[in-house]
């Protein structure tokens, strides 16, 4: 394998983990819902609590960190895409500078 493929590959496999990590760490599962519509409407990452106020009997929090999943999973989707065209050699690796070699008439 060269240093392309290995990196599509590594992109991808992080990005599927990632993928999970989020699904794990998201409150508000629906069980009549399916796994798509869970994910499209309901689940949301929340983070660092704030602190909360009480309405009527009802008492509200406020997350520093709260990012509906569907854009989570979509940005490593994303990710996992940019690894399949580096793997392909379709993108060449960020970091990965082509040299150009000049000849000198002599």
């Amino acid at each position: 394998m060269n240093e392309n493929q290995k990196f599509g590959f590594g992109m991808i496999i992080v990005s599927l983990l990632c993928i999970v990590l989020s699904l794990v760490l998201s409150n508000y599962w629906a069980p009549q819902l399916s796994l798509f519509d869970n994910v499209m409407m309901s689940l949301r990452v929340e983070f660092f609590e704030h602190d909360g106020f009480v309405v009527g009997e009802k008492l509200f929090y406020f997350y520093y960190i709260d990012i509906p999943t569907k854009y989570l999973i979509f940005t490593f989707i994303s990710a996992a895409a940019y690894g399949v065209l580096v793997c392909l050699g379709i993108v060449p690796i960020p970091w990965k500078k082509k040299i150009k070699q000049t000849e000198r008439a002599v």
